[in-house]
């Protein structure tokens, strides 16, 4: 028969069939109006009253809600679908789903939201930084990096913070881990001679020579050229205003931040190339898809392009926000100055270009 012990206190037995004792405590009522229950079992009566007792001071008399059940892969969805939908950008939504499914999920998403802890987020963490690619990458190894550690974090921490405002779990199980240091990121730049290379590869591929040679000499990020529109470029003040941002897949919405809708004041052989690009354009897209004109140019295209490019005119390889690292890290050597320049790159502050691309400045002093 069941020891019953004094109201509020919870169960506590003798499980004969097992041969240990078993607590149960109440901590929260469904949407049926049944208790949902938590239990302990230990080798004698007194370890099983302590971790009672302990678990009981955690709760602080709250009571969890009946969604402390759900998964964390259906609580995560829940969390994009209805709490972020009119928060973040659907780019963004995206990005972090595919974030948690590839990386959190493997791990965590068939667990009880309430039921994970700390030490099983940290030996997530350990393990992505150190087997988290899905294939062995040449120069970065098999794990991720410190920043997309930290990125998985910092995504995982917000979804559990919700949890917590909404009774789902009793405390968040990413406090209190160890997560990798902030890595400087090396930016891979064109040199000089290397620029002089690739402006030089572009003339002969007249397919995309107009593409490349505009994000060259303004620096704009892929999804902001591949957005743009004819009706974007001022033909009598030759300019050029950015004001949407096409996704990886060719999905049109709006630009990075607030910062990044700006205008570009084109210099003279980028505004010809697009006035000559004009005479013969059938799209409202300056850079249309190469298949369907009435879409804009997807940024796997273009990224795919790159590195023929590159392949074919012996460069090393970069990736596609290397050129606007180029585009930057030479301004800076003609003289620009760091606030022109962040309006330029659609910065939200002069210092944070001055930040990334301070290097030149101090090796153009040392010269």
């Amino acid at each position: 028969m069941a020891n019953r012990r004094a109201s509020g206190e919870g169960l506590l037995r003798w499980r004969k069939d097992r041969k240990h004792w078993e607590g149960r405590i109440t901590i929260g009522i469904s949407e049926d109006g049944k208790s949902i229950s938590k239990c302990f079992s230990g080798k004698t009566q007194r370890e099983v009253i302590e971790k009672m007792t302990r678990f009981r001071e955690q709760l602080h008399g709250m009571t969890l809600s009946a969604d402390s059940r759900m998964k964390l892969k259906d609580w995560s969805e829940r969390w994009l679908n209805e709490y972020m939908v009119h928060v973040i950008r659907p780019k963004t939504i995206s990005r972090y789903r595919g974030m948690l499914q590839l990386h959190v999920y493997p791990y965590l998403g068939d667990y009880r939201i309430s039921k994970i802890t700390t030490i099983q987020v940290q030996r997530m963490y350990n393990d992505l930084k150190e087997n988290g690619r899905r294939r062995d990458v040449k120069k970065l190894g098999k794990g991720l990096s410190g920043n997309t550690v930290r990125g998985i974090h910092m995504l995982l921490h917000e979804i559990m913070e919700y949890a917590l405002k909404e009774n789902m779990i009793l405390k968040n199980p990413t406090n209190g881990t160890t997560i990798p240091k902030i890595e400087p990121i090396e930016l891979q730049v064109l040199n000089e001679k290397q620029l002089k290379t690739f402006i030089s590869a572009l003339q002969s591929d007249e397919a995309w020579s107009d593409f490349f040679y505009l994000e060259i000499m303004t620096g704009l990020r892929r999804g902001e050229i591949c957005a743009l529109q004819w009706s974007d470029l001022d033909m009598v003040e030759k300019k050029l205003y950015v004001n949407r941002s096409a996704s990886y897949q060719g999905e049109v919405g709006k630009t990075k931040t607030l910062y990044s809708e700006r205008v570009i004041k084109l210099p003279q052989s980028v505004y010809e190339v697009l006035i000559e690009r004009s005479k013969t354009s059938q799209s409202e897209w300056i850079f249309p898809h190469p298949k369907d004109t009435s879409k804009p140019m997807p940024g796997d295209i273009a990224l795919r392009r790159l590195r023929k490019i590159l392949e074919s005119a012996g460069l090393p390889h970069i990736r596609f926000h290397d050129l606007r690292h180029t585009f930057a890290t030479h301004a800076v050597s003609a003289g620009i100055d760091p606030k022109t320049l962040s309006s330029i790159l659609g910065h939200s502050k002069a210092s944070f270009s001055l930040d990334r691309y301070g290097h030149v400045t101090a090796e153009m002093q040392k010269g």
